[in-house]
């Protein structure tokens, strides 16, 4: 079934790869497509093994599509879908406590001769290094931990600095986190919703500048709370 909302929608912070970088600016011989193909792996399992944890392929050529080179980027998480932030050769950043991932993602580029050089990994907890950012973003994917509340958190502190026009993706929204996530920024006016793919990777474009809002200017949480003063509700009678 779709989601409920699509119906009514109809190690260090930057720690030294092993091998030499490529030169930025030299051609790159791999493409978005041959990337979809190959579905390179980058995690592991707890016993070593190969595992693949991303976006799909198409998600991966819709998040090209919005983005331009010199951009600045950020995702929560890291793996295949920092293919796409760097084969674009945005400003990226990968806030991911998982630092065996960097060393992947690095090597992968190196042997299909893919600049990396804009490429930073955040060895951190996204909930501990995201207060601190200071950094205005055009584009950010909300992929990390997916476990109450931080993805909450992730959000909150991504959208006060993604700029107007800018996009925002959250990922795994068949799970309640970013599902709830989801259905705010539906019935939110400063949010225009852009596409879902897969049934849980879905993206949005910001139409104004942040804002802190009060609960009775914030319609999802309105329509599922009870008990309030009638007053509450007079912004979603107009």
């Amino acid at each position: 079934m779709p989601f409920p909302w699509k119906v009514k929608l109809k190690k260090n912070k930057q720690k030294q790869q092993q091998q030499q970088p490529i030169e930025s600016g030299e051609r790159s011989q791999a493409s978005i497509d041959s990337i979809v193909a190959n579905y390179p792996t980058f995690h592991r399992r707890p016993d070593g093994s190969p595992w693949f944890l991303g976006i799909s392929g198409q998600t991966l050529k819709m998040f090209s599509s919005l983005l331009k080179p010199g951009m600045n980027t950020l995702e929560t998480g890291a793996g295949y879908s920092s293919l796409a932030f760097i084969f674009m050769e945005t400003n990226h950043k990968a806030i991911c406590p998982d630092e065996y991932l960097e060393e992947n993602i690095r090597v992968w580029c190196n042997s299909n001769n893919l600049d990396h050089s804009k490429f930073t990994f955040i060895a951190e907890k996204s909930q501990n290094y995201l207060p601190t950012l200071s950094d205005d973003l055009d584009f950010a994917l909300i992929d990390g931990d997916h476990a109450f509340p931080i993805p909450m958190i992730d959000y909150y502190y991504i959208a006060r600095r993604l700029n107007v026009g800018g996009y925002l993706a959250i990922d795994d929204c068949n799970l309640w986190t970013g599902d709830v996530i989801v259905k705010n920024l539906v019935m939110d006016s400063d949010w225009e919703y852009i596409s879902e793919h897969d049934r849980r990777t879905v993206s949005f474009r910001r139409k104004a500048p942040w804002r802190d809002r009060c609960v009775e200017k914030q319609p999802y949480l309105l329509a599922n709370s009870r008990g309030l003063p009638s007053y509450f509700y007079g912004d979603l009678k107009k």
